[in-house]
């Protein structure tokens, strides 16, 4: 009994390790999520560059939508609070936010 537990736990563990592996550097499709470096947005990382605007016009536009909002690597520099509200100023709470790795 106790060598299948063993099995079990060796089983989970490396199913973790290699779900970790694999979430590292997350790439994808180009119609499966929203890129903010991509036009009509353009956030710019690593530019030293204000993005915040670029940041928020995608929230704003897609907030109602269930989209990804994908961030691949960088530094983005925000001035002001980003808020999850649409273009008429309503609130809603219906994005996920995706960057490309979790560093």
């Amino acid at each position: 009994m106790k060598k299948i537990y063993i099995k079990i736990i060796i089983a989970i563990c490396t199913a973790v390790l290699i779900e970790t592996a694999v979430a590292e550097n997350k790439i994808f499709p180009a119609d499966a999520v929203i890129n903010v470096t991509l036009p009509p947005y353009s956030a710019k990382p690593d530019d030293g560059v204000d993005d915040t605007s670029a940041i928020q016009k995608p929230i704003s536009e897609n907030i109602e939508n269930g989209r990804t909002l994908y961030f691949p690597d960088g530094t983005y520099n925000i001035s002001n609070t980003l808020t999850e509200t649409n273009s008429a100023g309503l609130w809603r709470a219906h994005m996920t936010i995706q960057g490309q790795n979790k560093e």
